[in-house]
């Protein structure tokens, strides 16, 4: 989905005005934003219930009436691109508009997970190899300019996770190799979630082919199976700046609850 220069700069005016107008202190009342637990699931937007079956933890959605109330819907209904986001555990929008970089948060940084259909793949390994080469095909198709370079292989791991938990390189064996496949996953049973220990790649492919990260994550998520999802936490410190979102065929997902 693409969305025009004006209104991102638009509802980036208006997260701005938010941030100002909450940015006198402990005083200032904020707009609340619901911790996912205490909201129905069925409340939830997409890219939350992405976010959650990942394992990841930390991000709100921005309540809908919020939303409009503050323009971040276009005129048809859709989600716009919006520079609003959450920093992990904090409850308005004034404490959370625009993304602090540089975290080591698991939830800030980005994560390229993948439900692999039991009919593909009858091991947690399989899973892993099947990913590994959809995501090299992929960036083979969407990066022409840089993708031979280092071909990452798939584990159980999220990006960083082994960095900030110390955990051995390799369990795969933990997974189960068959479960109920989530929601948004159109398959009976799949195996994983596996991961692609993403590191800087996509931010490279994107630099290297003269894109944004969420061009690339754009770009890339299209070439790569319906099963696969790619997470970015967003950012403050490029430009444009950036809100978080999930990535699937071709589509951005915010988080902005239904």
């Amino acid at each position: 989905m693409k969305f025009s220069h004006a209104v991102r700069v638009a509802i980036l005016g208006v997260s701005v005005s938010v941030l100002a107008g909450c940015a006198t202190g402990p005083q200032s009342s904020g707009i609340h934003l619901p911790d996912p637990s205490t909201v129905p699931k069925d409340k939830w937007s997409d890219a939350m219930v992405v976010f959650n079956e990942m394992g990841l933890a930390g991000r709100r959605d921005i309540p809908r009436a919020i939303a409009e109330q503050h323009g971040l819907l276009n005129g048809s209904g859709d989600v716009a691109h919006f520079a609003v986001d959450q920093m992990e555990g904090s409850t308005s929008v004034g404490t959370t508009v625009l993304m602090v970089g540089g975290s080591t948060s698991l939830s800030n940084l980005p994560q390229v997970a993948a439900w692999v259909p039991s009919e593909l793949a009858g091991s947690p390994q399989e899973a892993a190899d099947l990913l590994s080469t959809a995501w090299q095909e992929a960036r083979t198709q969407a990066f022409p300019k840089t993708a031979s370079g280092n071909q990452l292989k798939a584990s159980m791991f999220m990006n960083g996770q082994l960095q900030i938990q110390g955990e051995p390189l390799e369990r795969l064996q933990t997974l189960r190799s068959s479960k109920p496949a989530p929601s948004f996953i159109s398959a009976k049973t799949v195996v994983g979630p596996v991961f692609i220990p993403l590191g800087v790649q996509l931010t490279a492919d994107a630099r290297g082919n003269g894109m944004t990260k969420q061009e690339a994550a754009i770009r890339m998520s299209a070439h790569l199976p319906s099963w696969v999802y790619i997470y970015q936490g967003g950012s403050k410190m490029t430009r444009p700046m950036s809100p978080p979102a999930m990535y699937n065929k071709g589509n951005e997902l915010f988080f902005i609850g239904k």
